[in-house]
């Protein structure tokens, strides 16, 4: 049951990181085709 509820609680953090690499990743993005113009 612990080991369930510890591997849900990593998934998430894990799906967090993700996303929020994934903005910072997309901000990078338009501020280089920003910066091409």
């Amino acid at each position: 049951m612990a080991d369930k509820e510890i591997g849900k609680v990593v998934t998430i953090a894990q799906l967090n990181k993700n996303r929020s690499n994934n903005n910072i990743a997309n901000a990078f993005e338009k501020v280089m085709i920003y910066c091409h113009k």
